[in-house]
């Protein structure tokens, strides 16, 4: 591939392999055989876990193990695996692409990580804050992990000029709504 070759860092909040963790896993994949050098910065919120690099199937990860609280702040957002991730020694990047709204994403990003990018990406596929979940707002940890999703789901893709979506809602209920750029990907 030559000089098109790109460095990319794919921010995510959960190694955990479920949900988007497909998503940003096969798109970092298919990037990879195009010859691009992926790089997946993400937490691994088990409790025996610890931190580490690996490759999964070709793709290079960076796994920082969570902090001690999950129970009272939940994973996502807790605050103090948010702060850790600040002082990561980030390498510099063509592309940044931040998955999910989440406080362990955001502050990393904005601190940190979008200084040393070229172009900042926000990938949206799901709604953390509607009508359907306040319900959850039960316990301390529901409650304020909740309110982080609901303030980040509205603020991370605002700060970001372009967007992937996994679905036309998204793509016309977010990007187009705020004038971003957006690449729609099932």
């Amino acid at each position: 591939m030559g000089q098109n070759k790109l460095k990319i860092i794919f921010l995510t909040a959960d190694c955990s392999e479920q949900g988007t963790y497909f998503r940003w896993h096969n798109i970092a994949i298919g990037l990879t055989r195009l010859g691009h050098i992926v790089r997946v910065f993400s937490v691994d919120n088990d409790d025996k876990s610890f931190s580490r690099n690996e490759k999964r199937d070709g793709v290079e990860y960076h796994i920082l193990k969570g902090s001690r609280g999950k129970s009272f702040f939940g994973t996502m957002n807790h605050p103090l695996t948010s702060i850790r991730r600040i002082f990561i020694d980030f390498p510099a990047c063509d592309v940044v692409h931040v998955f999910q709204p989440f406080l362990s994403v955001y502050l990393p990003w904005k601190y940190n990580l979008r200084k040393k990018a070229g172009i900042s990406f926000f990938d949206w596929d799901d709604l953390w804050a509607d009508k359907l979940r306040d319900k959850e707002k039960r316990s301390f940890k529901n409650n304020w992990d909740y309110k982080v999703k609901k303030y980040f789901e509205k603020n991370i893709p605002a700060a970001n000029r372009y967007m992937t979506v996994c679905s036309g809602f998204f793509k016309r209920n977010g990007a187009q709504k705020r004038g971003q750029f957006c690449r729609y990907y099932t």
